[in-house]
This record gives C-alpha cells, structure tokens and sequence, in this order.
C-alpha cells in the first residue's frame, strides 16, 4: 500500500511541474508572439 501512494504522490508531482512548464512557456509564447500576432489580427480587422 505504501508504494502505490508513493507513486501517485510522484504522478501528482510530475503533472504540478509539468503544469507549470506549459504555463509557462505559454506565457513567453504569447509575450514574444502574441503581441505581435495580435497587433496583426487587429490590423486586419480594422482594414
């Protein structure tokens, strides 16, 4: 029994650090990207 909470306390572990790994390369994607992608996108609205 306590190995299979061990291991679910390791997958739990492993999805938080992988959680925030997208976040945050999702959050750099959209400082260098979006805001240029979004200038674009809005450009081509207006016109």
């Amino acid at each position: 029994m306590p190995d299979k909470t061990h291991r679910k306390r390791g997958i739990w572990l492993f999805l938080a650090v992988a959680a925030v790994v997208v976040i945050t390369g999702a959050t750099l994607m959209v400082d260098s990207f979006g805001g240029i992608g979004s200038e674009t996108v809005y450009e081509q609205g207006s016109e």
